[in-house]
């Protein structure tokens, strides 16, 4: 499927989506699902479909080196990458090149966000969904993996059962390319491989024009060159509700929402410069920090939570969901219960699978999301399911 003539995303929402485990449910599968759960997610997209996808790699060859007691062997592959604010022409062209051979087949996800707003949490909540209740397989692409690309695929896989495998915050040098090759068990859906982008949050805070000596108006280079190339790019605004405004290191940190509204305008000027819109969705982050009485008041919606006349998000939201043509998303993300010291204590697939189903809808127009028959609804009703 060419991403030129279909934008993916456009009709994911306008049915309905079950948050079942899919391990759970039948064999009967959808394309397109209502939305009776979701309804602050529909509204009518009057786009052509959009794949995306964007990737990062602006590594040296290095030397061989001994990395946690093993020789990298550098002949096969590479240590790690690291994002460079500054590439010479040489390295932009290189890696320019590389990204557009086969570009409408590569798929990427940037997760945008300030430091510890929950990045890398979420990507990790993906990864585990996928391995532990999707039906089929999930893999590293080992020609396109580094060392330190598969420490941290294992670590984000282990840290759901093993509390000391805990995620510390990503280093503002550190970049990892996580290319995941997903093989449906149902072979009427098609494999897919897809890369997710973590990268720390200093390299978005530089979208910002401000006073910090990081805010300089534009991202680094191997950022920059994702989106100067014809990879298919999706983007996740990654917004943590439950820090405060009033930040106790305040002249050294930079405000979420300003720096998501750069980020976001970033993403407007490329929308005009290459003639197409790109697929977008806000994660409120951390989301079982927010009250219940607070998710009642807005009728559990994400939306009109975010456009609250109290929420300081609402001076980025409002245009997000003003955006003509477009039909942009969001939902409250939580990926289950945390003990008093942010160990995860229960995992929940609900946001995950939901995050998920929307990125591969985008990428092939299908669903991996099983809906249940009226019977089966009707049964669990019955029993209080």
């Amino acid at each position: 499927m060419n991403s030129k003539d279909k934008d993916f995303f456009a009709d994911f929402f306008e049915n309905e989506v079950s948050t079942e485990n899919p391990l759970e449910q039948d064999e009967k599968r959808i394309s397109d699902t209502d939305d009776n759960d979701l309804t602050e997610y529909n509204s009518t997209n009057t786009l052509e479909h959009q794949g995306f996808s964007s990737s990062i790699e602006n590594d040296d060859i290095f030397s061989p080196e001994i990395f946690d007691g093993v020789q990298a062997d550098t002949s096969r592959r590479k240590m790690s990458r690291e994002a460079k604010i500054k590439m010479t022409r040489e390295e932009y062209r290189e890696r320019l090149e590389e990204l557009n051979e086969n570009a409408e087949n590569k798929h990427f996800v940037l997760f945008f966000g300030t430091p510890n707003s929950g990045k890398s949490y979420v990507i990790a909540s993906l990864l585990h969904y996928m391995n532990q209740n999707l039906q089929g397989t999930i893999r590293l692409n080992p020609e396109r993996t580094t060392i330190k690309d598969e420490l941290l695929f294992n670590q984000m896989l282990e840290m759901f059962s093993e509390p000391d495998k805990q995620l510390g915050r990503t280093a503002s040098l550190d970049f990892f390319e996580l290319n995941i090759i997903f093989e449906p068990k149902d072979m009427h859906l098609p494999s897919v491989e897809i890369t997710f982008i973590d990268a720390a949050g200093e390299n978005f805070n530089r979208a910002l024009v401000g006073e910090g000596d990081d805010q300089v108006g534009e991202l680094p280079d191997s950022i920059n060159v994702i989106l100067d190339s014809k990879v298919n790019c999706g983007f996740a605004f990654v917004y943590d509700q439950s820090q405060k405004k009033e930040n106790k290191d305040k002249e050294k940190s930079s405000p979420q929402v300003s720096v998501l509204r750069a980020l976001y305008d970033q993403v407007l000027a490329l929308q005009s410069k290459n003639k197409k819109r790109y697929s977008k969705i806000l994660l409120l982050s951390k989301a079982d920090k927010i009250s219940e009485e607070t998710r009642k008041k807005y009728n559990d919606s994400a939306q009109a939570y975010a456009l609250s006349e109290e929420n300081e998000l609402r001076s980025f939201a409002n245009g997000f969901f003003n955006e003509a043509n477009t039909s942009n998303k969001i939902f409250f993300y939580r990926i289950g219960n945390f003990t008093k010291y942010d160990d995860i204590d229960e995992f929940d697939a609900e946001c995950p699978a939901r995050l998920f189903d929307w990125i591969y809808n985008g990428i092939t127009g299908k669903s991996t999301i099983v809906k249940l028959s009226w019977w089966q609804r009707f049964v669990n009703w019955l029993f209080g399911k």
